[in-house]
């Protein structure tokens, strides 16, 4: 079986972020890593994240581009 890996660009949405890993996490198929990509998020981004099992990768340069080629 192929791994899944998803990767979700965030910046400041730490409400949604934690909607999204629900519903990841409720998949028929679970995938195999959550990376969160924090593009210098100053909310609970991260923490919510963390706290879902994602892995967090600090994305410094702004923009969805440089954010989403960072995961």
């Amino acid at each position: 079986m192929s791994t899944i890996s998803v990767v979700i660009p965030c910046y400041n949405d730490a409400g949604f972020l934690a909607v999204c890993l629900a519903a990841l996490a409720a998949q028929t198929r679970p995938a195999d890593e959550v990376i969160v990509v924090d593009n210098r998020s100053t909310d609970a981004s991260a923490a919510v994240a963390r706290a879902a099992g994602a892995r967090v990768v600090p994305a410094p340069a702004p923009g969805i581009w440089p954010t989403a080629a960072a995961g």
